[in-house]
Parts: structure tokens; sequence; C-alpha cells
């Protein structure tokens, strides 16, 4: 048995298409756990909707966080293993069953898949960042975020999660990040190189409307992994993560506030790269040297993607 959690907030419209998604797993046995994280739209009647025994909703009177949420889901689970997703993301219907056939056939406790990046006013798609084998994540997510898919393309046996405590509530944006550090450590790991989650981006993501806390919170990691990730002759990549949350501003069209992020980080870093960047970012200029945002050409999406996107489900 596999548990779903997904934590959710004000966002009854996604969540919507995020359940179809979800609940089309094919050739698994699920439950599906919707943490409503304090919401005050339509999130519990859509839920109710659905009419489906495998779903059910715990409910937080008062929002508590991201990371707090998927640990309630984790504590009612009642699988052995949990996937994540976020409630704006898609699965393929087999995203579920080609993990757990990766988990079985290594002797994996914590297995990722690919992804592809998406936007609701674009009919293309691009390839998130590539899958890396597990013995490039090992070498390389102390370092930076490797993994595709944010927080939708992982799965993890339940006992490891509880082994290293679940996700840490003093983070909320990387806590996934925290997460996978952790996990990697603890257990062995598989990887399924097919894209089998769709990453929707758009403006309300949380990157692009908080990113002072995002890089607090870097400082914070630092402060937590920064001996390990020197053990392994490695340091955790702070130019490269201002990079992405620099490029992020940009994209949604606050060029200033990219700047200003470019800038911080050239002289923090001394990276002449930040500097150009800085100088270039108001005139609408392509950052250089980007390593962990995708610069992939659009292509046409995945079968599944489209069949999803194009069903009345999502349209209601």
């Amino acid at each position: 048995m596999i548990t779903v959690v997904i934590p959710t907030h004000n966002r009854a419209a996604l969540l919507r298409g995020c359940l179809h998604g979800v609940l089309a797993q094919e050739a698994v046995a699920f439950e599906v756990i919707v943490v409503d994280d304090g919401s005050t739209d339509d999130t519990q009647r859509l839920v109710a909707d659905f009419r489906d025994p495998r779903l059910r909703v715990i409910r937080h009177d008062q929002p508590r966080g991201v990371a707090v949420s998927r640990n309630t889901g984790i504590a009612a689970a009642t699988g052995s293993w949990i996937a994540f997703t976020d409630d704006d993301d898609l699965w393929a219907p087999s995203k579920l069953r080609e993990q757990l056939s990766a988990a079985e056939s290594t002797g994996a406790a914590f297995v990722y898949c690919g992804a592809v990046v998406f936007s609701d006013n674009s009919e293309l798609v691009t390839p998130d960042r590539p899958v890396p084998s597990p013995d490039l994540m090992r070498s390389t997510i102390v370092r930076w975020n490797s993994l595709p898919g944010g927080a939708s393309a992982q799965m993890v046996r339940r006992d490891l999660l509880l082994a290293v405590g679940g996700f840490d509530t003093r983070f909320h944006h990387l806590a996934d990040w925290d997460l996978w550090i952790r996990l990697t450590d603890a257990g062995p790991v598989a990887a399924v190189y097919q894209a089998l989650v769709a990453y929707r981006r758009h403006d309300a993501n949380m990157v692009v409307e908080y990113p002072a806390n995002h890089l607090a919170e870097f400082e914070r990691l630092v402060a937590k992994h920064g001996e390990a990730a020197r053990r392994h002759g490695l340091a955790l990549d702070g130019v490269g993560f201002n990079y992405w949350i620099a490029s992020r501003q940009r994209r949604a069209g606050r060029r200033w506030r990219s700047a200003r992020i470019h800038f911080t980080a050239a002289v923090k870093y001394r990276d002449l790269g930040h500097l150009g960047s800085a100088i270039r970012s108001p005139l609408g200029a392509w950052a250089l040297g980007l390593r962990s945002v995708t610069t992939s050409r659009p292509e046409p999406p995945p079968a599944w993607l489209q069949a999803l996107r194009t069903s009345n489900q999502l349209r209601q």
C-alpha cells in the first residue's frame, strides 16, 4: 500500500487537476490524504465531491505550513510507502507503479523520477533538470538540489521517513531539499528516468512570491549541512542557488528584483557572473551560468499529460 500526501492551502482550482492525476494511478494499491492547511476556499467541498473511498482529508484549523502538513500526512498514513505531490502538479497514471517496481527490483527505500515543466498558457513543455543516477545524486545533493519535479517526484518507505524524523519544520521552502539530503545518507536510492511528473510553473509559485525567505532558508541549510558537504569535499552552491532565485524573478517580469538578487550575490560570493547579470537583468538579458534551471527547448508534452490537460475533468 502507498499513501499519497498532498498538502494544500486555498488552491481548490489547482487541487482538482492534481487529484484527477493521482486517483488515476494504475495497478497499485493506494490511499490519498489531502492535508487542508487552514483553507478558506472550496477545498473541503471539492474533495467531498470526488466521492472516492481512497481519498480522505485532514484539516488544520489554522495554517501551519507545508512541512508540518506533510508530517501530518505521514503520521496518518497506513501505507508502507509515502509519495508526495504538491497540489498544483500532475502525475502520469503509471507513476506509482513504475516507482514501486524500481524499489522492488533494487531494494531501494527512496525512489525519484523525471519531470517536465509546464505552464497553463503554453501547449509545450520543457524537460526539468536531468534525472541523476543514484551515485550522481548522492554526490550532488549536498551541493544543490539535483532532483527534478520539486517535492512531487519522490516516494519513500514510511519507516525510513520516521527514522530520519520526517520534514524539519524549521524550514518551509527548502524542507524537501533538507529531507532529500538526510534520506540519501540513510538508505538505498533508485531512479526512474521517465518523466512521470508535470511540474507546474506559474507566478504564484512560492519561489516567485517569497525570494527573500528562500535565500534566508538557504543560509539555514548551509548551517545544518555545511559540515556534511565538507566531508564530501563540497560546499552548498550559493552562487547557483542565487542564480535560480534571480532567474525565476526575471521570468515573472520582476527584473529589478532579479537585479538586486544578482548584485547582492555578486558582493557576497565575489562572483563576476552575478555582477554582469545584475547589470543586464533590468534590460531583459538572460542570466549566465545557471546550474539548476533548465535551458532545454520546448517540446510537445508526453501523451499522458496531453490527455490530462485536454480532459473535461481539468476544465470543470
